[in-house]
């Protein structure tokens, strides 16, 4: 296979090596640049000549005009002072206002000049259209119907709010020629300006470049400025235009691809304009089109297909191409390269948007955005506080006291953190510094930059370490050291793509403060932010290797004039190619048509032209595409192209000599997955070990013991290898930070404020005299408040809480208060303690070991009015509540069922608080009920009616007890899984279990 730029270079004679330093040869591409000054050099090998000049087509514009483009940063700013000139009434006041008008009007300042447009009369035929839409809507119909009375209207029936509107419009026309005249008296210039520029010194022949011939090599969709140039150029005999087409296409007058070209052929019939053309349909050619159902699979998919070609047809990488129509699968794809690919060459650059620098400096930022307070005095929001400390880079930094960072972070669930405080916890140096209150853009951006090179330095010391250890193994080359000055070293510590990539950052970072130093004090933090951000989306930092050598990886738009026997292309979905229909101007659809714009159709056709000039010369081809449909119903789509191509070739049937084959790709079902083999867990020496805490042996110290509450042993009776996981496997769910009040605060809440409110009661008869001043909601408030000060969910007041933490205040004050309520009917009881902490109780699960058990019982009082003269063991639940009613069960099949059912785990609770008391109390007449604080109109659930509890019956739970607890220490009795799967609909650990649950 010859590609296009071979063609090239064998067109260049032996005797024109000797004139080749009085041409120019203009490549798309900085790419085609280089491999065709390699395969020029290639060609004419031994022989000694000028070379001609070889560039892309933005370096020649810049060449010819002696002029660069301009920082974008740079020329808003520019824009921005142009417009303040002529905006009296300073409609947009503030660069923050002006600045998102202004990126999209910059962007059109260029198009009007690359396509050579009449600007004035362009906003005129703007201005008309605003004016109409200011009155009627944007709907065409409107516009059109009351076009003819325009006229009708009058400046002074417009009101203030659409003369301000219009204004902005009538004074654009004016903005763009002076702009331009600004940028001219201080030599700067968008790259639209140059084009025009280079269009005047073509036609005055003023280019000054002493060149014969300019040849332009590989374009396809030339912008109006592009083409005067090559009239021009045609005209002067100066040009000769290479053009890389295909009959597929340039035959077909409804094909995209051709929308251009076709165009070009009939108006530059010169010998100047020279056509290679081939003819796909004839070459041999294997297509494979494979549909795959996510998006992350097509990596793995290209991989082993390459993994194929390489073992079984030894293709050669350099002539292989990995097309990434989704640049965001590029980390995915080097990820899954297989071992025999021995080489690469990635010509994209890894986004730096993606990577976690970036996203920590959205959080240093948010961090002085979000700030109240001044300096040592200054509060940060906690949601920005977690965040931050959640950033990957962060967590290293803070190595082994994360954990703490993380705990103290739980433990102080409020809106505002002070900074002193902040810094008692948070001790690393580089952290502390990160939290500094900054004031100014200004500021801010000094203040990220050294917090850059804190962690370049951070890392630097680490890989020093670790290069010291290696060396006492092998001898390596000394690491140079980061030297203070005020740029970063331009270091290259081989092997750590992290410090590479903090140094490109830095440097970018210190690029865009020196672009943006004159006029930062314009800006706010948060317009910074944003700045930043979109001028980090052009940051690719950037991947070593050879353009001739290995499998080649790259964009889309990157393959332009280049050609690869092997090619594969990912993402070949609607949406991908072409992109989505997306134009950010306020140059409408229709004036675009009008003055020769470039409109979605024109978008459309470029990506076309490209998709099937990159299959013109291949061997192999595989399009891979992504079926699987996103949120709210998008993609999944497969490319049009694909469709087309696949009708071209059936049109062509036998002549055709490409052969194409559809499959499908999916992710293999794993074997039985509705019966999983149940899980256990066999009890061995060193998960005894660990139950040997639990255990109390004569000799053991008491305060050595860890005790079982009531929620441990009814985890065990609902699933014993739950228990597992929890207790001995200690394999915690991670407990994400919130600000909000949860569910499981709500229930603290009301029990400590119930605490509070009765604690004064204890040993005294309650009257409803008594409970009455409880009511007040003034001191109920006053009792919830402190709590929520103590759990630092405020800072000072309860005033202080918004959203949905004040909807939940609001719940638990109305749960006090209603219990409070219903306790007034209750009147008069005595209140013989509240939240008792009962003691340690023991069972003896053999001759010579105990188990100890604890729980805290939240109330026992014993009512005065009852029938049922005795003591009320009473258990505050927030949650679900379900009681089994004993009809004709015996006392032991009744309370057999309260270990069998989890659905009554309520119940349980209440009768082992009941079992508690009772051991440390056995004198005493008890009752056990629940205080069901969603129901609590219906009052206190008493369990058996109100009834005693029987001593026999009590006794049996104890006994029901120790047989439970001798079998989870029972060495020969595993841990299984419940066989009631209803049970694992809401437990943690049942991914890990693969329960299929309906």
């Amino acid at each position: 296979m010859q590609t296009f730029i071979q063609q090239l270079a064998a067109e260049i004679s032996d005797e024109e090596l000797q004139v080749l330093r009085k041409r120019a040869y203009i490549f798309p591409t900085r790419r085609g640049v280089l491999l065709f000054t390699k395969e020029l050099t290639k060609r004419s090998k031994n022989k000694t000549f000028w070379p001609p000049l070889i560039m892309s087509i933005q370096d020649f514009v810049e060449y010819v005009t002696r002029r660069k483009v301009s920082d974008p940063m740079t020329l808003l700013f520019e824009l921005y002072e142009v417009y303040m000139q002529h905006d009296k009434d300073e409609h947009l006041d503030t660069f923050d206002k002006f600045y998102a008008w202004g990126e999209v009007l910059l962007k059109d300042f260029d198009e009007i000049d690359k396509y050579l447009v009449d600007a004035n009369a362009l906003y005129e035929d703007i201005y008309e259209i605003k004016e109409i839409e200011s009155w009627f809507g944007a709907d065409e119909e409107a516009i059109q119907a009351i076009q003819q009375f325009r006229n009708v209207l009058s400046g002074e029936e417009k009101t203030h709010l659409q003369q301000k509107f219009l204004h902005i419009w009538q004074i654009v026309g004016e903005v763009y020629h002076a702009f331009k005249q600004r940028l001219r008296s201080k030599k700067l210039a968008y790259e639209g300006m140059l084009y025009r520029s280079l269009v005047n010194l073509f036609k005055e022949n003023r280019d000054r470049t002493g060149l014969n011939e300019i040849y332009f090599c590989g374009f396809n969709a030339l912008s109006n400025a592009e083409e005067e140039i090559l009239d021009t150029l045609f005209e002067q005999k100066r040009a000769v235009a290479y053009w890389d087409v295909d009959k597929i296409y340039m035959e077909n007058e409804w094909h995209e691809a051709g929308m251009f070209l076709r165009r070009y052929k009939e108006k530059w019939p010169t010998e100047r304009s020279r056509w290679i053309e081939g003819d796909m349909l004839q070459d041999e050619k294997n297509v494979q089109i494979i549909q795959t159902i996510q998006s992350m699979g097509q990596t793995k998919i290209a991989a082993d297909l390459l993994t194929k070609e390489i073992d079984a047809t030894h293709i050669k990488e350099a002539k292989t191409v990995l097309v990434l129509a989704d640049e965001n699968l590029l980390l995915p794809s080097l990820y899954a390269l297989p071992s025999n690919v021995t080489e690469t060459n990635v010509t994209m650059g890894y986004p730096a948007f993606n990577n976690p620098l970036c996203q920590l400096m959205n959080l240093l930022i948010d961090l002085q955005i979000n700030r109240s307070g001044k300096g040592e005095n200054s509060y940060y929001k906690n949601e920005n506080i977690n965040a931050f400390l959640k950033n990957p880079y962060i967590q290293n930094i803070a190595g082994d006291d994360y954990p703490v960072y993380y705990d103290w972070m739980l433990k102080n669930r409020r809106r505002y953190l002070g900074l002193e405080e902040i810094k008692e916890t948070l001790t690393q140096d580089l952290i502390q510094t990160a939290l500094e209150p900054q004031i100014l853009a200004k500021d801010v951006l000094e203040h990220l930059i050294q917090i850059m090179r804190d962690l370049f330095e951070f890392y630097l010391k680490e890989h020093q370490n670790k290069a010291e250890k290696i060396q006492k193994l092998s001898p390596t080359e000394k690491i140079p050291e980061l030297t203070t000055t005020e740029k970063p070293v331009e270091n290259e510590v081989e092997g750590n793509p992290e410090l590479d990539f903090i140094f490109h950052f830095i440097k970018h970072l210190i690029d865009f403060q020196e672009n943006i130093a004159p006029n930062i004090h314009k800006i706010s933090i948060a317009l910074l932010r944003r700045m930043l951000n979109e001028n980090l989306k052009t940051l690719k930092i950037p991947f070593t290797g050879d353009a001739q050598k290995g499998l080649q990886i790259m964009g889309f738009l990157e393959t332009r004039t280049l050609d690869f026997e092997n090619l594969f292309i990912l993402s070949v979905n609607e949406g991908q190619l072409p992109t989505e229909r997306k134009i950010n101007s306020f140059i409408p659809y229709n004036l675009r048509k009008t003055f020769s714009m470039p409109t979605f159709e024109e978008q459309d056709a470029i990506y076309c032209y490209h998709f099937y000039r990159l299959l013109q010369r291949a061997k192999k081809v595989y399009l891979i595409y992504d079926s699987e449909a996103k949120a709210q119903g998008t993609g999944g789509e497969k490319s049009r192209f694909i469709g087309q191509l696949s009708r071209l070739i059936k049109r062509r049937g036998n002549t055709s000599k490409i052969r194409i084959e559809e499959k499908m790709y999916g992710l293999p079902v794993p074997a039985n997955t509705a019966q999983h083999t149940p899980i256990q867990v066999i009890k061995t020496p060193a998960i005894m070990e660990k139950l040997e805490n639990y255990l109390y042996r004569k000799g053991k110290q008491k305060e050595d013991i860890q005790y079982f509450s009531p929620t441990a042993i009814g985890t065990y009776l609902d699933c014993s290898l739950r228990f597992y996981f929890r207790y001995i496997a200690r394999l915690y769910e991670l407990e994400d930070y919130s600000e909000h009040i949860e569910a499981v605060d709500l229930g603290d809440i009301v029990h400590q404020t119930m605490e509070l409110l009765y604690r004064s009661f204890t040993h005294k008869t309650v009257t409803e005299e008594m409970l009455k001043p409880l009511l007040n909601e003034g001191l109920l408030t006053a009792r919830i408040e402190s709590i929520l000060l103590e759990k630092k969910f405020i800072k000072e007041s309860f005033k202080e809480l918004t959203g949905r933490n004040m909807i939940t205040f609001n719940i638990i004050l109305k749960i006090v208060k209603s219990v409070v309520q219903k306790d007034i009917e209750y009147a008069p009881f005595i209140v013989h303690s509240v939240e008792n902490r009962a003691k340690q109780e023991w069972i003896q699960i053999n001759e010579s070991t105990l188990v100890f058990l604890n729980g805290i019982i939240d109330r026992v009082d014993e009512p005065l009015n009852d029938e049922v003269k005795g003591l009320r063991i009473i258990d505050y639940k927030t949650g679900k509540v379900e009681l089994f009613k004993q009809r004709k069960e015996s006392d032991e099949e009744y309370i057999e069922k309260y270990f069998a059912d989890p659905r009554y785990k309520a119940g349980f609770q209440a009768y082992f608080y009941a079992w508690l008391y009772y051991k440390q109390n056995s004198t005493q007449n008890i009752k056990a009920g629940i205080y069901h604080l969603k129901e609590i109109n219906k009052g206190i659930k008493m369990l058996r009616n109100n009834q005693l509890i029987d001593q026999s019956l009590l006794i049996h739970f104890e006994d029901l007890l120790r047989e439970k607890l001798q079998e989870l220490f029972n060495f020969d009795a595993p841990f299984v899984q419940t066989e009631d799967v209803t049970r694992c609909e809401f437990c943690t650990y049942k991914d890990i279990c693969f329960r299929k649950l309906n």
